[in-house]
């Protein structure tokens, strides 16, 4: 028999700074109910060390490893080592034929494995055959041996086969059969939390976001990631070194030529170097920069029989991803080594994108090394649609990077650059570009250009609080149109804004953004879409219908979550816009929570914005019971925002929240300072009234206040916000009950409830105090179809300090659930079938734990603690 090493036949050890993949041996495990496993995977990715845990963590004296190499396509060599693997397993006969020598015998006759198979198939266990690095076997004989190894294998006998390739061994078959469990790089891949368990073994204490980098950079790869590790021991500055890993590490760079690279044919090394320009690739666009019309076949080939390719799951099964590790190192290494042609090679790969209308590609491409005449001319076509689109980043980084390669920044650029700074709040960089813009501004621009100039005129002077110059812009749009889709979508979208901030006419808000919306949806334009939804509920906020306000900002809401827009002004309006909703629904904790996702994580963007927040927050914390607090936030929301311009409605929304709170809170020099402010914004309107009637109210003049809600009442001045009118209503609901005139105070209620119903108002019927409360309750069961909305008007917490719930006994609550009804107290202990003094009992004892002190307010206060079910009687 041939010399055989022992280390050929031997489980290899384990290396040091082995973390163990309790993971991955779970998996083999399952693999292994199969007659025959395949591992295959690109070198480094751990298969010989997962085999090696696994047969070390099992039974090992039932597994055989024979590690093959390129003298093993010597028929007689291969048989050798499976003689030597076979030989000396429990159960295997003394005179068992593995035991034979097998020198000066022919390996590739037709019984080559004949015997071996015949030998195995009589001993008396089951066995398992590694069969490490297979993919060194490429020779005929030797692969015909193996084939009939697997094709004739004996029921007791495993075979587990790892390599860098596929070997040619008609698997295909064995899988159809379903003999054949298959491990790929993917299931091989380093997880986030092995990754850190690597790096800690190796003693290297790395942030969570720099694990992040390294396993997205390394795709998991386990050589990859030992040698960062080995690296980063002796590196200085942890952060730097991740970052600069794939293209400047030697040890890494000696690894991939030695060991992964050398291993393909320089056809497969040609096309991978040309490719490592593009992150994924098609077919069509390898074909376009190799030159080669069969660079889809290498490329799938290299998918399925290395695994340095990684094809994308269906539908972009036609897609093709170098591993990252691997195209990072090679295309730092065109960079270094053939600049010109990686330019050349961007500059084809960005028109070959934008042919097929994919600007963000195009842009990337375009951006690193296309050039700057092409860059702008990119620019010009793509840059509008990106920025409503919603694909920022790379926007920017293609106008920086022009910015960078050219002095020559023309219009065009410096107004898409204008407008990308205005929506990420940077007002100071959108005013540079103005000028940039100003300063090359040719003779004869066309339509699209000036659109864009005055769009980006009014977005700067709104951002400014110039609302003059923002009229001026708005009035200028008018007498422009432009026939691109993307520059009249923003036209539209800009004309709406205008409407909204009052300085163009409101009449036609709706059918701007109606066009705006059209567009948005038919281009594919999703951030215009968000923003139309946000103007949209906008709108509907204004006009006070918050059941469409609401339904408006949760579409909006649910488009930024999708795309990641979270931290947009838009999605911090649609938050805005729920939590106002929520507030006015008598949901304080709802709306509390929305202000905080409306102020986002570095506070709210611009002054108007940061107001309405500060306003819902305090308002909410009023209702919630902090009163004082709510106070102080809604005055310092008022104060912060100085005389910047904000809509009447907003001003007079804010005002009636700071203002009742004031009164309710016995601070009447505050609530005045509110009325002086209002007046000075908006002068008398409707809203002016019915704060004075609250004054006088709150004075105990009963009737001058009734006198000043007159004209609110009879319709002779119309107010700003439709929930004004049911706030008058409720408060002449509650004079009228204390003046002793119950019919009105109850027609009053009922058109209060009629006029809050269609748009979801109950938070005037929580802080409506006792005697209307008293009223609801009285009333139940005759309001018609308005009975479900004065149920939940009834459930509407009154905004007062947290305290204890109260706790009756069961009798006592059996009691209390008959005090809405018409039955007397004998009629109750007759219905209960106990005594009546009993009842009194209860009765004393319920007014006691409510703090009351008649039947009816009982009955409201258990509403009010929801100790009785709403329900319509």
């Amino acid at each position: 028999m041939p010399h055989m090493s022992p280390s050929k036949t031997a489980v290899p050890p384990l290396p040091t700074g082995f973390v163990s993949r309790p993971r991955v041996l779970s998996l083999l495990d399952r693999a292994d109910r199969a007659d025959v496993m395949l591992l295959s995977a690109p070198a480094g990715f751990g298969k010989t060390t997962a085999l090696a845990e696994w047969t070390l963590a099992s039974d090992s004296r039932y597994t055989r490893w024979l590690c093959l190499d390129e003298d093993d396509n010597d028929p007689t060599r291969l048989r050798s080592g499976l003689l030597a693997a076979l030989a000396g397993c429990p159960g295997v006969p003394a005179d068992s034929p593995l035991y034979e020598d097998a020198s000066g015998r022919p390996g590739d006759r037709p019984e080559f494995m004949g015997d071996i198979v015949e030998a195995v198939g009589a001993a008396a266990m089951e066995l398992r055959l590694v069969l490490d690095d297979v993919d060194e076997i490429v020779e005929a004989r030797a692969l015909r041996g193996l084939r009939t190894l697997l094709r004739h294998r004996p029921a007791n006998l495993h075979i587990v086969m790892a390599g860098r390739r596929d070997p040619p061994l008609a698997l295909p078959k064995l899988h159809l059969e379903g003999r054949l469990s298959e491990l790929r790089a993917d299931d091989l891949r380093f997880s986030w939390a092995e990754t850190a368990a690597l790096l800690t073994a190796a003693g290297v204490a790395a942030r969570p976001e720099q694990i992040d980098t390294l396993n997205a950079l390394c795709d998991g790869w386990a050589a990859g990631l030992r040698l960062a590790a080995l690296s980063m021991q002796q590196a200085a500055d942890t952060a730097s070194f991740v970052s600069t890993f794939a293209a400047d590490d030697r040890p890494l760079a000696d690894y991939l030529v030695g060991e992964v690279l050398s291993h393909l044919t320089p056809d497969e090394q040609h096309l991978l170097s040309v490719t490592s320009v593009c992150d994924g690739l098609s077919p069509e666009l390898a074909a376009e920069l190799t030159g080669r019309d069969d660079a889809g076949e290498l490329l799938d080939a290299l998918a399925r029989s290395t695994s340095l390719v990684v094809r994308g799951p269906p539908p972009r099964s036609d897609v093709y991803r170098t591993r990252t590790l691997l195209r990072s190192y090679l295309r730092a290494y065109m960079d270094r080594q053939r600049p010109t042609l990686v330019a050349d090679l961007d500059g084809r790969a960005a028109d070959w994108w934008a042919d097929r209308e994919q600007p963000v590609r195009a842009l990337e491409h375009a951006a690193r090394g296309g050039g700057a005449a092409r860059l702008r001319e990119m620019l010009h076509r793509f840059g509008v649609p990106l920025l409503l689109s919603g694909d920022h980043r790379p926007l920017r980084r293609a106008l920086d990077r022009l910015a960078d390669t050219s002095s020559d920044q023309d219009p065009w650029a410096a107004l898409t650059s204008a407008l990308v700074h205005l929506e990420a709040g940077e007002l100071t960089a959108a005013h540079h570009d103005l000028l940039v813009a100003d300063a090359r501004w040719p003779d004869d621009g066309p339509a699209e250009l000036v659109v864009l100039r005055i769009v980006a005129d009014f977005d700067v002077a709104v951002s400014s609080g110039e609302l003059s110059r923002a009229k001026d812009a708005a009035q200028e749009l008018d007498g422009v149109s432009a026939t691109d889709p993307a520059v009249a979508a923003l036209a539209h979208l800009t004309r709406a804004s205008a409407c909204l901030l009052s300085v163009g006419g409101r009449t036609d808000v709706r059918a701007e953004l109606a066009a705006a919306l059209e567009l948005a949806r038919s281009r594919g334009f999703g951030y215009l879409e968000l923003q139309c939804q946000a103007q949209i509920g906008a709108v509907a906020g204004l006009d006070g219908d918050y059941r469409a306000m609401a339904a408006a900002g949760e579409k909006a809401a649910v488009i930024a979550g999708a795309h990641g827009w979270q931290d947009s002004v838009w999605s911090r309006a649609a938050h805005l816009m729920l939590g106002d909703a929520a507030l006015y629904r008598a949901e304080p904790a709802l709306a509390l929570r929305h202000s905080a996702q409306a102020a986002g994580p570095d506070g709210p963007a611009g002054p108007a914005l940061g107001h309405a927040v500060g306003v819902l927050r305090g308002a909410a914390l009023f209702d919630l019971g902090e009163q004082a607090a709510g106070l102080r936030e809604m005055q310092q929301a008022r104060l912060d925002l100085g005389v910047v311009y904000v809509a009447p409605e907003q001003a007079a929304a804010a005002a009636l929240l700071e203002h009742r709170a004031a009164l309710l809170l016995g601070h009447a020099a505050a609530a005045s300072t509110v009325l002086s402010w209002v007046s000075e914004r908006l002068g008398i309107p409707g809203e002016m009234l019915l704060m004075r009637a609250w004054v006088e109210a709150a004075a105990g003049n009963h009737g001058a206040a009734r006198e000043r809600m007159g004209p609110l009442l009879t319709g002779a001045m119309e107010p700003l916000l439709p929930h004004t009118v049911v706030e008058a209503l409720v408060l002449e609901s509650r004079l009228a009950a204390l003046a002793g005139d119950r019919p009105a105070a109850r027609r009053a209620l009922h058109a209060a409830l009629d006029q809050a119903e269609p748009i979801d108002a109950l938070r005037p019927f929580a802080l409506a105090g006792p005697e209307v409360r008293e009223l609801l309750v009285h009333a139940l069961g005759s309001f018609g179809t308005l009975e479900p909305f004065a149920a939940r008007a009834i459930a509407a917490p009154w905004p007062a300090p947290d305290r204890p719930g109260t706790v009756l006994s069961d009798r006592e609550l059996t009691v209390l659930s008959l005090l809405p009804s018409l039955l007397s107290l004998d009629e109750i202990a007759a219905d209960l079938a106990i005594s009546i003094n009993t009842v009194k009992s209860h009765i004393r004892a319920i007014y006691a734990k409510l703090g009351v002190s008649s039947r009816r307010s009982a009955v409201v206060a258990a509403y009010e603690q929801r100790l009785l079910p709403l329900v319509s009687r």
